[in-house]
């Protein structure tokens, strides 16, 4: 009887053992099911929360957004105001110039300039007598203006020694150019007829940018120039030649797009400045 007694003992013991693992065994496999579940949830809300990131990031700024940089505006300086047509004298940004100075004397202007402004060039370049470079300099990546330096010795010199013949204010440069004469304003086609009235135009015509903008070409000749010296060099014009204004106006804005000045006339004057 007693072991009867055990016998059914140890088989209800058995049985409540083998019970209990059973439940145990899906409760772990219900847990680990919620916890996969959860898994995947995460990982799409993940990547839900990417692409929505990815959306908003990829649709275009209202205009209301859009943050424009205004180029900086420079006066035109006293020297300036107060110089005749016939000096020679012109302003780029906060730079003002010479013509017919040596290109070291427009290198260590520039130098000084508050403005930054990117070129290639060698100043210690050789340049055989009779030929010239030409050097473009860019500012936030766009021509801003160049100089054409030419050898005029009878013996090969270094470019820094060669004399600026020509400079050219680009079309980037627009709203910060100034010639000899000018006053503090913007210069227009009226205001250049009013500073240059004892000239009269050696000649008008229209032309295109590269980008089919119409401008008008006003050239005008300042003769009879004298010699101009200076430490230990002489000005172009020693040579006696007569200095050329070129203006380029927009037509559309009546408003001095670019602007060069020369010692010779162009045959045809391009506008692509």
């Amino acid at each position: 009887m007693r072991k009867n007694f055990l016998r059914i003992l140890i088989i209800a013991i058995f049985s409540a053992i083998c019970l209990i693992g059973c439940t145990n065994k899906e409760d772990t496999s219900n847990l680990q099911l919620d916890n996969d579940s959860t898994i995947v949830k995460d990982e799409l809300d993940v990547l839900v929360n990417i692409n929505e990131t990815s959306d908003v990031e990829e649709n275009p700024v209202g205009e209301d957004d859009v943050t424009i940089v205004e180029p900086v505006k420079y006066n035109c300086k006293e020297e300036i105001t107060a110089a005749s047509p016939d000096s020679g004298l012109f302003q780029i940004d906060d730079m003002i110039f010479q013509y017919g100075e040596k290109l070291s004397e427009f290198l260590a202007i520039i130098d000084k300039s508050e403005c930054t402004y990117t070129a290639e060039y060698n100043k210690n370049q050789l340049v055989p007598a009779g030929e010239s470079e030409q050097i473009v300099f860019c500012k936030k990546g766009e021509d801003y203006f160049s100089i054409h330096a030419s050898n005029y010795e009878n013996e090969t010199i270094e470019l820094k020694d060669c004399v600026v013949d020509i400079i050219c204010a680009r079309k980037a440069s627009k709203g910060n150019i100034y010639y000899a004469g000018s006053a503090n304003e913007t210069i227009t086609y009226t205001s250049i007829k009013n500073t240059l009235d004892n000239y009269e135009p050696e000649r008008e015509y229209t032309g295109y940018d590269s980008r089919q903008n119409k401008s008008l070409a006003i050239l005008y000749k300042i003769p009879d120039l004298k010699d101009v010296a200076k430490g230990d060099g002489l000005f172009l014009y020693e040579k006696g030649e007569n200095l050329y204004l070129y203006f380029i106006i927009d037509i559309d804005t009546n408003e001095l797009k670019s602007f060069l000045i020369c010692d010779y006339e162009y045959n045809d004057l391009s506008l692509p400045w």
